[in-house]
């Protein structure tokens, strides 16, 4: 898909998202989540101690380190990145953070208006963002976990730029490395759909595919839900009268599991985000009003976009 059809069709998308969230919040979003762990990773950059905050990343798991970087990169400075980098050029944490930096510039670029309303320079300064990003993540070449979030990171961009069959190669190289990546599966559910060019043959394929962590299972579920609803098209098949039967057994299912197995998970939180959404979306008051005092104003990524 060219370029600017993939950046109107985004649009369209983060606009109706952006105008959807005040539904939920007014206010800026601290991506630590309130994690001391993460905000001392941030203090530690702030004040160039990279030695000792390289080594509280090092113990972070995967799903912290997601964090981690939004936190840094989306709550901080990127001149605090790229002092680190510049201060150990051959450190692979510098270079990934410095990545995803470029990454969320790229969507700040973007923006949240169709993409036929962006000016030239707009278009020009989210693709040089978006090169930037790949330039950088595509040298990473360290541990496992860390490579595994570049290609995650790397998956990203290539949805966002319509390289689908880069994303393909991203995704199956993340999952060699880290099979229950929550972000890897949640950029890959949002590429393989129709309006990217996907089908719902692909879909049912990748759904069938899940891993068994019920983290990742609970929310690709959702986000499916959800962005049926966006596209107004039901993505596991059948009707959207279908869909609101699906989504409330769905929704029902899910509380459940989480009553008696709650996650430990810091993405719990983009789980919680799609159990808000949808179960305003199907008026089930209960459960919006149940996971929106959970979300406590951790807003994640998907569904809302950067808050900041």
């Amino acid at each position: 898909m060219p370029l600017i059809t993939t950046l109107i069709f985004f649009g369209l998308i983060s606009y109706y998202l952006y105008q959807k969230r005040q539904t939920f919040t007014g206010q800026e979003v601290d991506y630590s989540f309130g994690d001391p762990v993460i905000q001392k990773i941030k203090s530690k950059l702030d004040e160039q101690e990279y030695t000792s905050a390289e080594f509280l990343i090092n113990q972070l798991d995967s799903d912290e380190l997601r964090q981690a970087i939004d936190h840094v990169s989306l709550n901080g400075n990127v001149k605090t990145i790229m002092d680190w980098r510049e201060a150990l050029p051959n450190s692979q944490l510098a270079i990934l953070f410095l990545g995803v930096s470029y990454i969320h510039q790229a969507s700040l670029d973007r923006g949240n208006l169709p993409a036929d309303s962006l000016s030239s320079e707009q278009e020009e300064l989210f693709i040089d963002s978006s090169n930037k990003a790949i330039n950088l993540l595509e040298k990473i070449n360290s541990d496992p976990e860390i490579k595994a979030e570049a290609y995650a990171q790397l998956l990203r961009v290539a949805g966002s730029t319509g390289d689908f069959k880069s994303a393909d190669t991203y995704f199956d190289k993340c999952l060699e490395l880290n099979p229950n990546h929550l972000w890897a599966h949640m950029e890959y559910a949002e590429n393989i759909q129709p309006k990217w060019g996907g089908n719902l043959e692909i879909i049912e394929k990748f759904i069938d595919d899940l891993t068994d962590d019920p983290l990742v299972n609970q929310t690709v579920y959702l986000k499916m839900v959800w962005d049926s609803v966006l596209a107004n098209e039901n993505l596991f098949g059948g009707s959207m009268k279908d869909l609101k039967q699906q989504a409330k057994e769905l929704l029902f299912e899910i509380d459940a599991e989480l009553n008696n197995h709650p996650p430990s998970s810091i993405q719990k939180y983009v789980l919680y985000n799609y159990m808000t959404v949808v179960s305003e979306e199907f008026g089930i008051r209960a459960l919006n009003q149940k996971y929106n005092k959970m979300i406590d104003g951790n807003f994640t990524l998907y569904p809302f976009g950067i808050m900041r």
